[in-house]
């Protein structure tokens, strides 16, 4: 009978062990796992021939118990040639030989890219920054990111005269600089179906600014139609 009750506990003691060890642990306590986001400013980027440093800023999460993992608006950049890549809250410039630093924008944006307008410079010798910003909830889910509409902006090589020159109600396609030109052409469709994408049968709207004008006006044209000014 003792055996019989010995070999009952042992069976009892091997089946809580394994279950001990299959059942999933918690990484910590509800406060150890409470986060909060951070802004962090990544070091900072200077485009060759300009006289400004851009320091994107960005979100990082931190945990209580010291981890660090990426936001909505993740400060982490890739810088390739004149373009810096990234998902920020905002960028701030700062002029060479100085420590002042300007913001971008006080709103609430994801910046995606930014972009240094070479050929429009070496033409005309005008400093400009393209940039491809989420601005808009457009899906209603309650975050700003690469899921929402993204729209064109345009600024002075210091942040400065930062405007949008993409339609708010329209998803943007492609865009391209016309060197020969000084312009910068895109297109852009009806979100018929507010999913950010193309829309079969949604009619696609063209546009054109011109870079070397101090206006840059955007201006629609009609590819598609006969149309005589």
């Amino acid at each position: 009978m003792k055996k019989i009750l010995s070999f009952l506990c042992l069976c009892l003691l091997c089946i809580s062990c394994v279950d001990e060890i299959q059942r999933p642990i918690a990484s910590g306590t509800p406060e150890e796992n409470n986060s909060e986001n951070l802004l962090i400013a990544n070091l900072p980027v200077h485009i060759d021939s300009t006289n400004y440093l851009i320091h994107p800023v960005g979100q990082i999460e931190v945990r209580e118990r010291g981890y660090f993992g990426s936001s909505s608006g993740s400060s982490g950049s890739t810088s390739v040639g004149d373009e810096i890549y990234g998902n920020f809250t905002n960028l701030r410039f700062q002029e060479l030989n100085s420590e002042e630093f300007t913001g971008l924008t006080d709103q609430d944006v994801r910046i995606l890219s930014v972009e240094f307008l070479r050929e429009i410079f070496d033409n005309t010798g005008k400093q400009l920054l393209l940039y491809k910003i989420v601005d808009i909830d457009t899906n209603a889910d309650g975050k700003l990111n690469s899921n929402d509409h993204t729209a064109l902006y345009i600024s002075g090589i210091n942040g400065s005269d930062l405007r949008k020159i993409s339609p708010a109600d329209q998803v943007l396609q492609e865009y391209n600089v016309l060197q020969a030109m000084n312009r910068l052409y895109f297109r852009s469709t009806e979100d018929r179906n507010a999913n950010d994408r193309f829309d079969p049968g949604g009619k696609p709207y063209y546009f054109y600014v011109d870079l070397a004008s101090e206006a840059l006006k955007v201006t629609e044209y009609f590819p598609l139609e006969n149309r005589k000014k």
